[in-house]
């Protein structure tokens, strides 16, 4: 049994694998399963061209997904390149096999900042024990094209303008 991790674009897996994987796999209705959805989500998207998302394949049939959009991130004076991780589902018969750390693995020797939300309870001990941290919340920061539109819906102090 031949097992590869990759993107996407590397193993070429079709978007309609992937998006059948996910009407499959799913616990209930997903939007990923539409592939006008899932090129906006993943590939028509600022920073993303291709499809990167990281994919397990098992003998020719897609067996994992872990969704992803690329980013840069800034750190000090630094440039990073990273990823934001969303959307991972492992076939039910594949899981508790070591695939979720071998995808991470997969993950961390191509970027250098990764980050996912929303993480599940079943998830959450792989990316803590691949040295992950976990963090309550993670600041956003908003850049409002028009201030003046948004002000009546809010409080803020003049350095937010800046």
């Amino acid at each position: 049994m031949s097992l590869m991790i990759g993107s996407a674009r590397e193993l070429n897996v079709s978007i309609s694998e992937i998006t059948s994987f996910y009407r499959e796999n799913w616990p209930r209705k997903i939007a990923l399963a539409n592939e006008d959805f899932y090129k906006w989500q993943f590939i028509n998207t600022p920073n993303n061209n291709n499809d990167e998302c990281c994919v397990a394949v098992q003998d020719g049939n897609v067996i994992a997904v872990m969704g992803l959009n690329e980013r840069s991130f800034s750190f000090d004076d630094l440039i990073l390149y990273g990823a934001e991780l969303t959307t991972w589902i492992v076939h039910s018969e594949k899981r508790n096999l070591g695939l979720g750390p071998k995808m991470i693995d997969y993950l961390k020797d191509k970027y250098s900042v990764l980050f996912g939300m929303g993480i599940s309870p079943q998830a959450l001990p792989i990316y803590l024990r691949k040295d992950f941290k976990y963090i309550k919340s993670i600041p956003r920061f908003i850049y409002p094209i028009n201030d003046n539109v948004i002000e009546k819906f809010g409080i803020y102090t003049p350095l937010a303008k800046k």
